[in-house]
């Protein structure tokens, strides 16, 4: 795997655990505001394209 795969899947690991403490402090509404609900559908769309794009990344890798 070459630098610039490993710096994409580190950066898409780092906004995969962003996404999740969003969502996760969003539920337990740390920030105490009226937008968790739309903070946990921010947070759940950063995850799930992150999710996508390391998936993307493993494939691509080991057809390699």
């Amino acid at each position: 795997m070459n630098n610039y795969k490993k710096f994409e899947a580190s950066f898409d690991v780092f906004i995969l655990l962003f996404g999740v403490i969003v969502i996760i402090s969003s539920l337990l509404n740390v920030f105490d505001t009226d937008r968790a609900h739309m903070y946990a559908i921010i947070g759940a769309i950063l995850s799930i394209g992150s999710g996508y794009r390391l998936y993307k990344v493993k494939k691509l890798t080991e057809k390699k």
